[in-house]
């Protein structure tokens, strides 16, 4: 039997032209995390190096 019937081009290969949208998509998140986690660590050491340290309170003992 040949497969050029009904289901002759369900197993044909095509190449892949241009990206995969599943990468693309892939893409874009990680590089938003990574974006997101490098500005927090940009802002810590800047707030770190700027800011006062705070002062701790003294709650008084409860005699």
């Amino acid at each position: 039997m040949s497969t050029d019937g009904i289901f002759g081009d369900v197993f044909n290969v095509q190449a892949s032209k241009g990206l995969n949208p599943g990468l693309i998509v892939l893409i874009v998140v990680v590089g938003m995390v990574l974006i997101f986690l490098g500005g927090n660590y940009a802002l810590y050491t800047y707030a770190q190096r700027t800011l006062p340290r705070g002062r701790r309170r003294r709650f008084p003992r409860r005699k």
